[in-house]
């Protein structure tokens, strides 16, 4: 007996939200916008990957909760758009408006994270009188442009200036399980005598 409909078609995401710890404490705004660029960037892939706009961005940042002897700070704010839109280069302006909203130098943060919602299908999404329908057709052919090159040539070949170039909030990888079974490059090589 099934307990549990089978799902042929994938319901669209109500939200999508791209979040990562630090390899190491990051304490200036500098770290914290490349970071949370960098995760709207990502965030906004997905959106275009479903044909969606956003209609509202959150940002949030964190100190790390397992050390009580460090000052503490959490705060998240969400900052509504003029317009829905999965145009990356808008979601990082906003993004970025409400980390400086937030941020409060001090603090050893350990995460950062950026929430889209009120997601709508493109093509159900509704016109305003004061768009400008060229500047939104060009606006399209630019990410359709880099999420196909990203996709021909591997993620983050294209991407925003305000992601950074050194990115040293990156997690640490030292200890990532291979990846045998998804990527040719790492399958392990015998030889026999």
């Amino acid at each position: 007996m099934s307990c549990l409909n089978l799902e042929e078609v994938t319901p669209a995401k109500q939200q999508i939200m791209a979040s990562r710890s630090f390899g190491m404490a990051v304490f200036d705004i500098e770290g914290l916008a490349e970071s949370v660029a960098s995760h709207t960037t990502r965030a906004a892939e997905k959106l275009r990957a479903q044909a969606c706009t956003a209609a509202t961005i959150s940002v949030s940042v964190r100190s790390n909760p397992f050390k009580p002897q460090d000052p503490q700070y959490q705060r998240s704010i969400t900052m509504p758009l003029a317009e829905p839109s999965s145009d990356t280069r808008v979601l990082i302006c906003s993004a970025l408006d409400g980390l400086k909203r937030i941020y409060r130098p001090g603090f050893a943060y350990q995460k950062a994270g950026v929430l889209l919602s009120g997601l709508e299908l493109r093509r159900r999404q509704q016109g305003s009188l004061l768009a400008d329908d060229a500047t939104e057709a060009r606006s399209a052919a630019l990410m359709h442009s880099m999420d196909r090159i990203n996709a021909r040539w591997g993620r983050g070949t294209l991407k925003p200036l305000a992601t950074g170039l050194q990115q040293d909030w990156r997690m640490r990888r030292e200890r990532l399980s291979p990846a045998w079974t998804t990527n040719w490059n790492e399958l392990p090589v015998v030889l026999a005598r």
